[in-house]
């Protein structure tokens, strides 16, 4: 299965791509869709907050791909680019988790291109942390489990 939206750059961009991932309600467990959830959304904020562009008009688009196993996202702005920080962000400061959060959440991510703000990544479901666990304990064992 397979969403995609565009959400105008405005304040309600990230209640409106929370909102629009509850299409994915009972295809993806619900521990996975919260984290999927928050994720998108931190992404979607740091769109509206550092997207660097001339035109008015411009809109984020989201495209959420379920795949056997994991949730496959993309976030993208007509940006152009931005400088990749992961520092811990300190527990004083209001902003500034997104990046961080999808580091420490997603199974892979990176941004695509060199120059655009495009930002992926993939979190794995229920389905693909249990296949996972079940190769760590083959691997431990020697066996199949």
């Amino acid at each position: 299965m397979q969403i995609t939206f565009d959400l105008p750059a405005r304040p309600a961009a990230p209640r409106d791509a929370r909102l629009a991932l509850d299409d994915l309600r009972g295809r993806i467990d619900a521990a996975s869709l919260d984290t999927l959830k928050l994720l998108v959304t931190e992404l979607v904020t740091n769109s509206l907050r550092h997207c660097k562009t001339s035109r008015d008009d411009w809109r984020i688009h989201v495209n959420v791909e379920l795949r056997q196993g994991e949730a496959y996202v993309e976030v993208c702005d007509p940006g152009t680019g931005f400088e990749v920080d992961l520092g811990a962000p300190s527990p004083f400061e209001v902003s500034g988790r997104g990046l961080f959060l999808v580091d420490r959440l997603a199974r892979r991510w990176g941004v695509l291109g060199e120059s655009t703000s495009c930002v992926w990544f993939e979190l794995a479901t229920a389905e693909g942390r249990e296949t996972l666990t079940r190769g760590l304990a083959f691997e431990r064992d020697g066996r199949r489990s």
